[in-house]
């Protein structure tokens, strides 16, 4: 038998015999695997006045998704075993009425919070990755419209693009946000399948945020935050329909 190669810090390769494997370390310095997502976006302004921007920001993309992108990809519950031994369609349920689909949501409405009390007016925290939930919520709003767009002018597109449009209406006078300062903000999904859908399905409005810091990770019944943005204070124009729009980039 021939001896292989000794490993060389140096070198790409092990040659074993007439084989050539991939060293452990082979790739180290070089191009890593991209994020998920890409880059988000968010803009607000007048229903149908795109042109009128009253706020306009990046923002940043948050560790915790990565459990939704999970349950999204696997859309299995843990321990489902034999009652789902194959890809179901999302949203479908296992022998019995047992629910094995997971999650319910990509993306699935709109959060916004006033953020910490201790913050000034004038400045707030730079948004990090570690974000979990909102830190004071004062609404949770479901998505009005989700649109393909164009990369470039960001106008929807009846086409397939790595680029999506997801809209939430919202009214400072109906939702109860009158001269109410918005500080910071994110998009949410997740939410588990219910036994009895849509009955027992996860309440999207009142449900606790998914904490990956939880024994196991959880809970089921939860949303995920998917981004997080804070800001100076926002008031929003009363009796006008005001878009949030967030643009992602996949």
């Amino acid at each position: 038998m021939s001896e292989a190669t000794p490993i060389n810090p140096g070198r790409d390769t092990v040659v074993i015999g007439n084989a050539t494997t991939i060293s452990p370390g082979a790739f180290s310095g070089k191009e890593k695997v991209p994020m998920p997502i890409a880059s988000g976006h968010i803009r607000v302004y007048p229903k149908g006045k795109p042109e009128e921007i009253l706020y306009e920001d990046k923002n940043i993309i948050v560790n915790v998704i990565s459990s939704l992108f999970a349950r999204l990809m696997a859309n299995t519950l843990p321990g489902a075993g034999s009652v789902n031994a194959g890809p179901v369609l999302l949203g479908n349920l296992g022998a019995g009425s047992t629910p094995v689909g997971d999650a319910l949501y990509g993306v699935w409405g709109l959060a916004l919070g006033t953020g910490d009390p201790s913050w000034s007016p004038d400045t707030q925290p730079i948004e990090t990755a570690t974000q979990t939930a909102l830190i004071t919520q004062i609404l949770r709003k479901q998505l009005s419209t989700v649109n393909y767009v164009d990369p470039t002018t960001l106008n929807p597109v009846t086409v397939y693009t790595n680029v999506v449009s997801f809209q939430t209406t919202v009214n400072a006078t109906t939702d109860s946000l009158n001269q109410v300062g918005i500080r910071e903000m994110g998009l949410i999904g997740g939410g588990t399948l219910g036994a009895t859908p849509p009955s027992t399905d996860t309440n999207m409005l009142t449900a606790p945020y998914w904490n990956p810091s939880l024994v196991p990770p959880g809970p089921a019944n939860s949303v995920t935050l998917i981004n997080y943005k804070t800001l100076p204070p926002l008031i929003l124009p009363p009796e006008v329909d005001m878009i949030f729009e967030w643009i992602l980039t996949f």
